[in-house]
């Protein structure tokens, strides 16, 4: 079964070329819209959101399966905690523990 991560992306209505040029550069990354939306604030400027997914793929196991922490294999924290069953989101990445979900291209 397929999984996707999403995200989105809003330009007020003064600066939607610079929509197109986001648009253009995560294409190159694999993100594809999804959905628009158009924001009215009635007082203001008025907006455009473009909604983005783009597939992930699971994380290959370590080869020690004991629970611990291991190499980052997403390449996105320089630790990842693997609890013996899969990755977790906790990551440790310049000596700072954050969370980052494991699903990557």
């Amino acid at each position: 079964m397929a999984s996707w991560e999403y995200m989105h992306l809003t330009e007020t209505t003064l600066t939607l070329d610079n929509m197109q040029l986001r648009l253009s550069a995560l294409g190159s990354l694999g993100w594809e819209v999804c959905g628009f939306a158009s924001v009215d604030p009635t007082i203001g400027v008025n907006a455009y959101t473009a909604i983005l997914k783009r597939q992930v793929a699971s994380l290959s196991p370590p080869d020690d399966v004991t629970a611990g922490w291991r190499h980052d294999p997403s390449g996105r924290g320089v630790q990842r905690f693997w609890d013996g069953f899969r990755w977790t989101e906790h990551i440790i990445s310049d000596g700072v523990q954050s969370t980052d979900f494991p699903n990557v291209r």
